[in-house]
């Protein structure tokens, strides 16, 4: 075998080590996206995937696949929105996003909301370590609506924030 040819087995196994490895994380995004609605009891209509790269463009719908980037910290990135209401058919609605970062180690994943430092170890066998992200998440959000008025009231003008981050 030439050195030429042997780069070109090189490039060849990166190249399948990569698209292994992007499956198996959008696979893994899509079992956690999908039991976050049934844990949720979320009807699949109030729920969208968004790029969190600023690649959105309105109008358009994105598949969990083309909603998902790696960036430069390893993690892959995805937008979930959550479009929430005071009740169906009535407005206002609010679509929250959820910006989720995923990182495949060895046999599990390492989950986490972009913005809280907070990760989860999650095998994709274990049903509870789904259960707790999603009951982290529910929580998350819970809190901003339920104490975000006047978490963002008490803050001083300079680290004032409103809304779910």
């Amino acid at each position: 075998m030439s050195k030429f040819e042997e780069l070109c087995k090189s490039y060849a196994t990166a190249r399948e080590n990569y698209f292994n490895y992007r499956n198996a994380c959008w696979d893994f995004a899509s079992h956690l996206v999908s039991g976050m609605i049934d844990y949720f009891q979320c009807p699949k209509e109030q729920v969208k995937f968004i790029p969190l790269k600023g690649d959105e463009k309105p109008g358009s719908v994105y598949t969990l696949m083309g909603a998902m980037h790696l960036d430069d910290d390893t993690f892959w990135h995805l937008g979930v929105g959550l479009t929430l209401y005071i009740a169906p058919n009535v407005f206002p609605h609010e679509t929250i996003l959820l910006p989720l970062l995923i990182k495949k180690v060895t046999d599990y994943f390492i989950v986490k909301l972009d913005g809280h430092q907070k990760e989860f170890k999650i095998h994709i066998d274990k049903t509870d370590e789904f259960d707790t992200f999603y009951e982290f998440v529910f929580q998350q959000i819970q809190e901003t609506y339920e104490k975000g008025l006047q978490r963002f009231l008490d803050q001083n003008e300079a680290t004032r924030k409103i809304g779910f981050t």
